[in-house]
């Protein structure tokens, strides 16, 4: 299975965070973290929609942010009405191969 069909799984699971508080007009989102481009998959307004972002490797919340701010203006969102769920293939890939960097 693609990572894109593995987070659109992940917006249809039940263990979402919070979802026994959704929000009416939130917008659920899946990010996947790669070394190459960053994914996103949102669901807004019955449509799911799907893009890329280059990755920053040296801070990957750079892509994350720029990637939320993208889906907040195309679905004339606020930030706050976000419900993310988040992988990283990078994390998943180092710890498979065993070549993590070490923290100092």
């Amino acid at each position: 299975m693609t990572i894109v069909g593995c987070l659109h799984e992940a917006l249809d699971a039940s263990f979402v965070i919070n979802h026994h508080r959704k929000k009416l007009n939130s917008i659920r989102i899946g990010v996947d973290t790669g070394g190459t481009f960053t994914d996103f998959v949102y669901q807004a307004n019955d449509e799911l929609r799907i893009f890329k972002v280059a990755s920053t490797p040296d801070d990957p919340a750079r892509a994350i942010t720029e990637g939320l701010k993208q889906i907040a203006a195309e679905a004339s969102a606020k930030l706050l009405n976000f419900e993310i769920v988040h992988g990283t293939t990078v994390g998943t890939n180092a710890l498979l191969q065993r070549k993590a960097r070490a923290r100092r």
